[in-house]
């Protein structure tokens, strides 16, 4: 129950800080904290999600910050900086204008061509920019103090009959892929974990196992009954690499691991090896998930009996969205206006 616990706690703090914002947008009340929410133009925040907080065991929060790396430009490769590791400590970047920007105290960081001058993750340049990751935030940024937990930054430690769940909602929707499409694993995949996969073919197994998602290109062709080649992407939710169905063929295999960016954890060696020791113990299972006969010392346990956890912070971070919108357009409004005030003072001084 000790986790249990905690989860009160920290749901009594999003509550609390809820409360506090409305106090303080209150009328007749006097405002003791500057409030700075994003623009239409500032961090880029994912629509369910207008209202970030400091989650730092959040894997769908990382993920979604990681997503706004997948134009990443020269800055971020293996001789300087890590997307993993900025979008761990709140960075969103954008794109267009080649910044990094925290989405809770909005701290901007430059990226300048002076990175491509880095020749190895060591080098003076790109220490110095990992270094501006913590200290660019504001003072009582949380980001700044807590970056996130290091065991969301790795592969998701699921109990086998988790992990079957998984891997079959990744196939919903994949279309036949020839076998020769698909780099063969070496050693290859274990008969009796294909097995519990009799609807699909070896190759869409071995995708699945590497975190390879069927994603259609458009929702607005219309329904239909049959996926086909063409209308499908294999996309990886952690580092929104997408590699299109048709591309597969005998003369251009693709290879499920090396597919990914190369910060993704399901792009490290011998992640297949895992997986499949993970899914076999389940052939010899009357239910999918012999979660019950595993040590509850097991970190791997210990991480899903968090999961309910996370799982209750998002359904209160949901509701407080859906319940703060007018709040939420009240503190932009008051944002923008303090911005045109401290414009129209800094035109006075200087005229």
């Amino acid at each position: 129950m000790a986790h249990e616990s905690a989860t009160t706690a920290r749901i009594r703090k999003v509550l609390l800080a809820a409360d506090d914002a409305t106090r303080i947008l209150s009328p007749g009340k006097t405002r003791n904290r500057s409030v700075d929410l994003p623009t239409s133009d500032s961090a880029q925040v994912d629509a369910a999600d207008p209202w970030p907080i400091h989650d730092p065991f959040s894997r769908d929060d990382l993920a979604r910050r990681l997503k706004t790396y997948a134009t990443a430009t020269f800055a971020f490769s293996p001789t300087n900086l890590d997307p993993v590791a900025a979008a761990s400590q709140g960075w969103c970047y954008h794109a267009a204008t080649n910044t990094l920007e925290c989405e809770l105290c909005h701290s901007m960081i430059m990226l300048g061509s002076v990175l491509e001058q880095s020749i190895n993750a060591e080098s003076p340049i790109a220490v110095k920019y990992r270094a501006l990751l913590s200290s660019e935030h504001l003072a009582d940024c949380p980001w700044r103090r807590q970056p996130c937990s290091m065991s969301i930054q790795e592969l998701p430690a699921l109990p086998p009959g988790q992990l079957l769940q998984a891997v079959q909602a990744r196939l919903v929707g994949y279309p036949e892929i020839p076998d020769d499409g698909v780099v063969e694993p070496e050693p290859p995949i274990p008969e009796k974990v294909l097995a519990q996969f009799p609807s699909h073919g070896a190759s869409a197994v071995q995708c699945a196992l590497f975190n390879w998602s069927a994603v259609p290109l458009s929702d607005s062709t219309g329904a239909t009954t049959e996926t086909t080649i063409a209308a499908v992407t294999l996309t990886c939710t952690f580092c929104s690499r997408r590699v299109g169905f048709w591309k597969l063929s005998k003369e251009n295999p693709l290879d499920p691991r090396t597919a990914h960016k190369w910060y993704c954890p399901w792009s490290a060696p011998g992640v297949l090896a895992r997986m499949c020791r993970l899914l076999a113990p389940t052939m010899n299972a009357t239910t999918p998930a012999p979660d019950a006969a595993v040590d509850a010392d097991d970190p791997v346990i210990q991480l899903a009996a968090r999961s309910s956890a996370r799982t209750t912070m998002h359904k209160v971070r949901t509701l407080i969205a859906r319940t703060s919108a007018p709040l939420t357009k009240r503190m932009r409004d008051d944002a923008d206006q303090a911005r045109e005030c401290a414009k129209r003072q800094r035109v006075d001084k200087e005229g």
